[in-house]
């Protein structure tokens, strides 16, 4: 007997370091390392206006100033493929990624025009597993044509979004200028051609646009302006519907979090603020200001969302790194960069970061962070969730979908579980004593 009670105490033991070692790195802090990246470098004196890297962190892709778009292997910093798109003497002014991080991305020029290209990666197995091999391609879904979206030139802003039923895309332009071009898909069932009917829409405002982005669900047109206010616009009017004060300083970059509900706002002070559409008791929606990151007191001049966690990271004029995550509501990482970087790319798993300067070698950051969704906040109280009317205690932690936001709440399951026992000492405590006492 004496033995058997051991052994039972000494299951529940290790039952209970067993479930302390699983349940651990949910606290650990993320890490990051740093490496440079040797090579040869002598492309780098071409202006980077946009860069991405593969999810195996082994190829990325960069368009220069000049239109060239290039790959380039992150192990020894070489070309593997480069490809003049749209050659010509007009240098690009802005690009946009979709929000659904597709692979497609718009390219904006000099003269107000926009092309669209796709990039994918296959893996070649030819030379085995170890030596598998990352094959970049490139393609033009909707055509290698460029598209007028701004008559006159002077595009100062560019976003883009992309489903399967259409495509949006806008711009905004120095004087107030906003285009926004819709086009609907049409597929030929029998070929599977995809062909665009496409509507423009223009409208000025009196304000200058700081940035521009629009919802996920194509509604929203949202604009920033200096004066620290986010305007929105409706898609299928054009008519200013709200006007939100974010900021006392000026909105300097705006992006959509995973899912394109969200609204990241950062302004000169190094603050951003997350906004998601609230809908209220007479089914009307109004955007509202849901939680504040503190960044490092200098302008934001970058937000980078991952493409599949509800985590952002931030680039300050002051070359200081931040990454947040927005259900927790806390910052995860902070690091301070060597410069402000010429470009930055974010690898889809969150888990690396290679970071392109003008005069120094680039660098690649290995990002340790598996769990930032895991705070007190995120725990035990209550947390405004996307799509939410108010703030409420939820446990929801899977989908099958990587923009839902998992909701981990842990007050739920603790009063469900006290609450059974009671229940059931309702019943188990007179029985037991009546039991006894017989």
């Amino acid at each position: 007997i004496a033995l058997g009670g051991l052994v039972v105490i000494a299951a529940v033991l290790l039952i209970l370091f067993y479930l302390l070692y699983v349940v651990s790195p949910l606290f650990l802090p993320a890490k990051m390392s740093r490496a440079n990246l040797e090579g040869d470098t002598a492309w780098l004196n071409n202006d980077t206006v946009f860069l991405a890297l593969e999810e195996q962190q082994q190829v990325a892709f960069r368009i220069a100033g000049s239109g060239k778009v290039e790959f380039f292997s992150l192990d020894d910093m070489q070309l593997v493929e480069s490809a003049d798109v749209w050659a010509g003497d007009q240098a690009v002014v802005h690009v946009a990624d979709d929000q659904d991080h597709s692979g497609l991305v718009a390219v904006a020029f000099e003269d107000g025009r926009v092309g669209l290209l796709q990039k994918y990666y296959s893996t070649d197995f030819s030379a085995g597993i170890e030596l598998r091999k990352i094959v970049p391609k490139l393609d033009f879904p909707y055509g290698p044509d460029l598209r007028a979206l701004m008559p006159n030139g002077g595009i100062t802003g560019l976003a883009m979004s992309d489903d399967e039923s259409e495509l949006m895309l806008a711009a905004s332009g120095s004087g107030g200028r906003i285009r926004l071009e819709r086009s609907t898909k049409e597929e030929n069932f029998l070929s599977g051609e995809v062909t665009l009917e496409t509507t423009v829409k223009a409208l000025d405002v009196n304000f200058e646009v700081t940035a521009i982005n629009i919802s996920g669900d194509h509604r929203w047109l949202y604009l920033c302006d200096e004066n620290g206010q986010i305007h929105i616009i409706n898609t299928a009017t054009m008519q200013e519907g709200q006007v939100v004060q974010v900021s006392d300083q000026a909105i300097t970059s705006m992006t959509m979090l995973l899912g394109g509900i969200s609204v990241l706002a950062g302004d000169a002070g190094g603050t951003v603020t997350q906004l998601f559409p609230v809908r209220d008791s007479d089914n009307e929606y109004s955007l509202e200001i849901i939680r504040r990151f503190e960044g490092n007191q200098s302008a934001i001049t970058q937000i980078i969302p991952e493409e599949r966690r509800k985590g952002f990271m931030t680039l300050d004029a002051d070359s200081t790194l931040s990454i947040f995550h927005s259900t927790a509501g806390e910052l995860v990482l902070r690091e301070k960069l060597d410069g402000q970087p010429q470009a930055l790319a974010l690898a889809p798993r969150a888990s690396g970061l290679l970071v392109l300067y003008d005069d120094k070698p680039a660098e690649f950051m290995d990002i340790d962070n598996e769990h930032p969704e895991v705070s007190f906040a995120s725990l035990w109280s209550k947390v405004w969730y996307e799509n939410y009317a108010e703030p409420e205690y939820v446990w929801q932690s899977s989908s099958s979908s990587n923009d839902f936001e998992p909701k981990f709440s842990l007050s739920p399951l603790a009063f469900g579980t006290l609450k059974a026992a009671l229940y059931a000492m309702l019943f188990a405590l007179p029985l037991a004593l009546l039991g006894a006492a017989y």
